[in-house]
């Protein structure tokens, strides 16, 4: 599965212990801390971003 996914992603953070990987997938705030409107002018708030992040995972693997 290595070789498929090769250069679609960059890994910033890993936990080998608890086989997590963590990127950049989307984002909701900028580096300057301006949380970011989407074209219809919606905001998600981080943690509602994180929340759902997880339960992709937990419900998709």
């Amino acid at each position: 599965m290595g070789d498929i996914l090769k250069g679609k992603f960059k890994i910033m953070k890993s936990d080998d212990e608890k086989r997590l990987a963590f990127g950049w997938a989307s984002v909701s705030v900028r580096v300057d801390g301006e949380v970011i409107r989407d074209w219809q002018g919606d905001i998600i708030e981080p943690g509602k971003l994180e929340n759902a992040a997880y339960e992709y995972v937990r419900l998709y693997g």
